[in-house]
Parts: C-alpha cells; sequence; structure tokens
C-alpha cells in the first residue's frame, strides 16, 4: 500500500498533480467492483488523460 501511495502521489520528488491519484482511484474502485483486468487499465489511464486534457495536472 505504502509503494502504491507513493507513486500514486509524487512525481520527481514533488506532489504529481490531481491527474494520476484520480487514475489510481477509479483503477481501485474498477478493480473492487471486479470489472475484468482490462478495463480496470484503460478506465485507471482514460481518467488520468481525460483530466490531463481539461487541463488538471
Amino acid at each position: 500500500m505504502a509503494l502504491v501511495a507513493t507513486s500514486a502521489f509524487t512525481a520527481d520528488g514533488g506532489f504529481a498533480g490531481w491527474a494520476r491519484p484520480a487514475g489510481v482511484a477509479v483503477g481501485a474502485l474498477a478493480a473492487w467492483r471486479k470489472v475484468p483486468f482490462v478495463l480496470v487499465v484503460v478506465l485507471a489511464a482514460a481518467t488520468s488523460a481525460g483530466l490531463r486534457l481539461l487541463g488538471i495536472p
């Protein structure tokens, strides 16, 4: 859990922005709901990419 938290919230020694933790949260929620793994990855990536496209780092 500590590794997930560290990699989700930090990048280059600082805060990674909100897009990455949001993607991790969506992926975790999808995995908890027993969504197929490929869809978990796609949902997490799409969430992060969508937020970054909207200008949220």
